[in-house]
This record gives structure tokens, sequence and C-alpha cells, in this order.
């Protein structure tokens, strides 16, 4: 019985700190059902829409971050982007370089079933934005 606590232990506190999935290749509704699943703190948000754009837009709860997951025509992720207050740059970066290799000062990148990704940052003068892409190199 202690044994079993034990690997239950180490597997919750294994995949805490593994990246999570990316969005990037699921379709329209596999985001939908992924995003109310993992990321419960963001609620859809209809009140801008963009009808040149293919994207579904998300707020979190305290208004601090707006996530945007663009499609391609045939309704497939194709990059993502966070945007986030200054609040929240402490904590973001931390958790970017504990869970992804650090490229540079702005750029992690991290391997998800046999996919690249590459994550960038631009800092803005009221807040910072966070570019999810599949990493061709």
């Amino acid at each position: 019985m202690k044994t079993g606590w034990i690997i239950l232990v180490l597997i919750i506190g294994l995949s805490s700190t593994l990246p999570a999935q990316s969005l990037i290749g699921l379709g329209k509704e596999e985001v939908k059902v992924v995003m109310l699943e993992k990321k419960k703190d963001f609620r859809i948000d209809k009140t801008i829409v963009r009808q040149q754009f293919n994207y579904l837009k998300y707020v979190n709860n305290l208004q601090t971050k707006t996530f945007i997951v663009f499609f391609s025509k045939d309704d497939i992720c194709t990059k993502t982007k966070l945007i986030c207050d200054y609040s929240d740059y402490d904590k973001v970066l931390e958790k970017l370089n504990e869970t992804h290799t650090v490229v540079n000062d702005t750029a992690w990148k991290y391997s998800s079933e046999e996919m690249n990704y590459l994550i960038s940052l631009e800092k803005l003068e009221w807040y910072f934005v966070l570019r999810e892409t599949e990493d061709l190199n």
C-alpha cells in the first residue's frame, strides 16, 4: 500500500512539471474540449469577432490574460498567442524557464509527441505577449 502512494505521488509530481500539451495541430472542436478540461480558469470570449481571422479567444477569470488560438481554413490550430498583464510576468517567466528549454532571453522551445515548438516573448508597454508556433528548425 505504501508503495502505491509513493508511485502516485511521483506520477503527480512529474506530470505537474511537464509542459502542457500544445494545441497546435488540433481541430477547433478538440481545442474547445482541451480548454474546458485543462484551462478551467479561462472562459471563451465572444465580445469582439474579427471575421478575417479564424480563431477562438479566451480570457482568464481575473482578466489579466487573453489566450487566442488561431486556425487554418480547415479549422486546424496553427499557432497560439497569450497576452498577459505584467502582474503575471515573473510567474510566467519562472514557469517557462522550469518547463522549457531556454533558447535566449525571449525564446523557449520544447518537444511533445515528436513535434518541436517555439515560444517567443514580446514585451510591450502595458502587457507582454507569448506566441507559440511549430519550430521548423
